[in-house]
């Protein structure tokens, strides 16, 4: 197959759906790694990247 820019199609639809499928998994375990590795370790900016920016947390006995 040939795309309209002249290069040949290295991947089949399934396999372009497959890597994506891969690739949305490992950035699911490096999420989960992030947020189990930075409050270990202390990283409290680092932590605030695991979260979208509306994020409300609390702390404490009543939370």
């Amino acid at each position: 197959m040939v795309e309209q820019n002249g290069f040949d199609n290295a991947f089949t639809t399934d396999e372009y759906r497959r890597l994506r499928q891969l690739l949305d998994e490992d950035a699911i375990r490096n999420l989960t790694l992030c947020y189990s590795h930075h409050p270990d370790h202390r990283y409290c900016e680092r932590l605030r990247g695991v979260f979208t920016p509306d994020i409300v947390r609390e702390f404490g006995p009543n939370a």
